[in-house]
């Protein structure tokens, strides 16, 4: 499992009232992966980090931003699941 941040741009629908989201690819950023028990390097619950900086990505003033986090997995079939908690922040000019 390859634990990912990057950053998501809104696409609000009045008319449902709910909003979407897209990813902006550029932003996705991976963090150390957990590889399982038997391979594993880092223990399932260990702290992972990851940054990227000096972006260069357009977003109209006014634009609603989000922070997405989620994971992807590798070499697997069957579903997955687990429970974590994100933290950090962007800073944009």
């Amino acid at each position: 499992m390859i634990p990912f941040a990057c950053l998501a741009v809104a696409n609000p629908d009045n008319i449902n009232n709910q909003i979407s989201f897209t990813i902006i690819q550029d932003t996705i950023t991976d963090a150390e992966p957990y590889v399982g028990p038997a391979s594993g390097t880092l223990p399932k619950f260990a702290m992972r980090s990851g940054s990227l900086t000096n972006l260069n990505v357009p977003i109209s003033a006014g634009t609603l931003v989000a922070i997405a986090v989620g994971w992807r997995g590798d070499v697997t079939t069957g579903a997955q699941s687990g429970a974590f908690s994100t933290f950090g922040g962007i800073y944009i000019e």
